[in-house]
């Protein structure tokens, strides 16, 4: 199932032993090494040791602890159907502070971060942001519970670490009221989505169709051979 999207290693042995003492783990050991993720760099699997439950591991940690939300990244997400703590941003830089206070206050919650461009005449995360509540000032934060339609602004400019921990979980005891709320209360998409998979298979089955066709066309031709007009024409 991820055959060509992840790199895999197997060590036995010594080699084995070294390394699972290396992280101050027992064998046998799963772990993902992130190189590029300075806020978790190593995840451990904790679960059965079955393909199924393997899989859905490598798949989900081997996001960054705090990844950009793009087309790739949300079916993971929506999949996990855990709540989502969004972190708008005007560049990666101005937000280095929040990012790092966020990222010692991950639990059972998913975190994303989104650019917006302050010199772009229309910017798509700006427009999704002014959604939720209009003209806020960078970095945002909004904790999307996506099984409720609802979303939660923090109005707040502080990004202190505990502050942050306690607003996450006062949103979700409920204990504040959301700032935004979808009307039918369902995350999804306004539109139907296409089915790229199915449209190839059906292009692949006309393809063979006119194949076929052209094929039945030549032996026909080649049975009854090349006929000539009364005046010697074809």
């Amino acid at each position: 199932a991820l055959h060509g999207k992840f790199v895999f290693g197997l060590a036995s042995g010594d080699t084995a032993k070294t390394i699972a003492s290396q992280h101050g783990r027992q064998l046998p050991c799963i772990l993902i090494q992130k190189r590029h993720d300075q806020y978790e760099p190593v995840v451990y699997y904790q679960g059965e040791m079955s393909p199924t439950h393997i899989v859905r591991f490598v798949v989900e940690k081997s996001l960054p602890l705090l990844p950009e939300l793009t087309p790739m990244t949300l079916p993971i997400y929506m999949q996990q159907g855990r709540p989502l703590v969004m972190l708008f941003q005007g560049t990666q830089k101005d937000s280095q502070a929040t990012i790092a206070n966020l990222a010692s206050t991950t639990d059972q919650l998913q975190f994303a971060t989104l650019t917006i461009d302050p010199f772009a005449a229309e910017d798509m995360n700006r427009k999704i942001l002014d959604t939720y509540s209009p003209g806020l000032p960078l970095p945002a934060l909004v904790f999307l519970d996506r099984g409720a339609g609802a979303a939660t602004v923090y109005n707040s400019m502080d990004m202190e670490a505990s502050l942050l921990k306690n607003w996450m979980q006062d949103v979700v005891d409920k204990k504040l009221e959301p700032t935004y709320t979808l009307s039918n209360r369902k995350w999804k998409p306004l539109n139907p989505g296409y089915d790229f998979l199915k449209m190839i298979d059906e292009e692949e089955k006309r393809k063979k169709k006119m194949n076929n066709e052209q094929k039945v066309a030549l032996d026909q031709a080649n049975e009854e051979g090349i006929r000539f007009d009364e005046d010697g024409s074809m």
